[in-house]
């Protein structure tokens, strides 16, 4: 027994006639036929008395009627509500590093769906360059992106959060809790760093080419999953060398035995939310555009 059975049903209860019900519903007289005769053969039971010009329903049949009125109608209902819940659903997609999607943005994102609860983020993890890159294109509507990749007129960027780049070290290290250190007093220091797709590789490196220093790099590491930034600490730890990471990303999940100091001149990054200019954006787009432009981040 099936809906679509039930709802041809009770359309020939409703006119009494199959030709009637066949018009109203925009099918064949002899499909409604197969569909009743199907249905009583699955009951067992007789649902009309069929005459030349009327059908009209037997006690079992009248017993159907009242029971699947109901049963069709909500079943009407949930379908609409179902339909009404696809039709608000905000899908968005925002293009971004791993470590600013994680990290700074986890917070905006789920105040955003706490607000919007048919809200669904899909974001692809790109470099900042790639995803402004793919915005401007138009393969995106938005990305979470630094400043210095948004290097298009056909791009709007609106800064959320300046980051700053630190050096972090062993508590025991000469250069704990030390203010203003230049790239000369890195000179001999064993560099732990990120992959060169991090948004600060670039600019670090020139860094230290302005002051004719070239950095000894101790090992390359992707510290935007937990796993990688734990190898990462423990290198730290173990080797007593330098990892530079972007304030206030990760020093939250640094352990006590680590502590920061800072560079100068220091390396500050405007990150923030890119749209293309003048771009038609969906309503989730928008929705998270607009929130994003008055959000407070702490």
């Amino acid at each position: 027994m099936t809906i679509t059975q039930l709802r041809y049903f009770l359309a020939i209860c409703k006119y009494g006639k199959i030709s009637v019900a066949s018009e109203q519903l925009h099918v064949s007289g002899p499909t409604l036929s197969v569909s009743i005769k199907q249905l009583e053969a699955e009951l067992e039971l007789s649902l009309f008395v069929r005459s030349k010009n009327q059908m009209l329903l037997t006690p079992d049949g009248e017993r159907l009627r009242e029971k699947s009125a109901d049963l069709v109608e909500r079943f009407d209902r949930l379908k609409e509500d179902m339909r009404q819940t696809t039709r608000e659903q905000l899908l968005i997609q925002i293009g971004a590093p791993s470590t600013l999607a994680e990290h700074l943005f986890r917070r905006v994102i789920s105040d955003f769906t706490s607000r919007y609860k048919t809200a669904l983020f899909e974001i692809p993890s790109l470099s900042s360059k790639e995803a402004a890159e793919q915005v401007a294109d138009g393969r995106l509507e938005l990305a979470i992106c630094d400043q210095l990749a948004v290097n298009s007129k056909q791009l709007d960027f609106f800064p959320l959060v300046d980051c700053t780049l630190e050096g972090y070290v062993r508590k025991d290290h000469p250069l704990a809790g030390a203010r203003d250190v230049t790239a000369e007093m890195l000179r001999d220091e064993e560099l732990l760093l990120i992959n060169r797709r991090a948004i600060f590789f670039d600019k670090l490196m020139q860094w230290f080419k302005e002051s004719e220093v070239k950095p000894e790099l101790a090992a390359l590491f992707i510290y935007s999953h937990k796993e990688i930034m734990d190898v990462t600490v423990s290198m730290v730890e173990r080797n007593n060398g330098v990892v530079f990471l972007m304030a206030p990303l990760l020093t939250n999940n640094l352990p006590d035995t680590i502590t920061n100091f800072t560079l100068s001149p220091p390396l500050i990054f405007k990150t923030g939310i890119v749209r293309r200019r003048g771009a038609q954006l969906s309503r989730g787009a928008k929705l998270f555009w607009d929130f994003c432009r008055k959000y407070q981040f702490e």
